[in-house]
């Protein structure tokens, strides 16, 4: 099998390669650390639809994205659209539907990275701007059994010079594991005893 020779250019780097660029500084804002692993491989493909001339008609549909990372769940793309949208990575240009008849239109959603400019219009980069809700104070940590651990007093037992603590309520403490191996091992589980 023959290899197809890749074009060079002076510095010995390929011509034809496409890659996708996610700057340091991008990656290090507050709206990309912010989102989960769903929304980032989503941003991803995106970022790998933009081919230098098409922002603001990127074409992608619920149903290619979840092609493309491979999720079933068309909610759950949905909502990482939604997220993507809400940290202002990515803008809807023209909303898609079946409703459109002609056949020169797309039926797809048109977007936009809002990275790059659309046309003569410069990037407005609106993740950038993008912060964190604040917490005024009156939303409580939660554990997780979902109670806030500010609530009430601690579930952790108070200390004893014991030994050995076993979870079984009302045990006699002078038995020995011999007696009761099911409160000490796991061996014991489901055989009754």
């Amino acid at each position: 099998m023959r290899h197809k020779k890749t074009k060079l250019n002076a510095k010995g780097r390929s011509v034809n390669e496409q890659f996708v660029k996610l700057p340091f500084w991008m990656l290090a804002c507050p709206a990309y650390r912010s989102l989960k692993p769903g929304p980032r491989a989503l941003l991803v493909e995106f970022h790998g639809r933009f081919n230098g001339r098409n922002n603001g008609r990127i074409i992608f549909s619920q149903r290619d994205m979840a092609e493309a990372i491979k999720v079933s769940d068309r909610q759950t793309i949905a909502k990482y659209v939604r997220e993507l949208e809400a940290t202002g990575f990515i803008q809807a240009m023209q909303r898609g539907g079946f409703n459109r008849k002609s056949p020169t239109e797309s039926r797809a959603t048109e977007w936009a990275l809002t990275m790059y400019p659309i046309g003569d219009k410069p990037a407005e980069k609106t993740f950038m701007r993008w912060q964190p809700e604040k917490n005024d104070g009156t939303e409580k940590p939660t554990g997780r059994d979902g109670k806030s651990s500010r609530d009430g007093k601690r579930a952790v037992p108070p200390c004893s010079d014991r030994q050995e603590n076993p979870a079984v309520n009302g045990h006699n403490w002078s038995s020995s594991r011999a007696e009761n191996p099911s409160t000490y091992t796991s061996i014991a589980i489901g055989t009754g005893v």
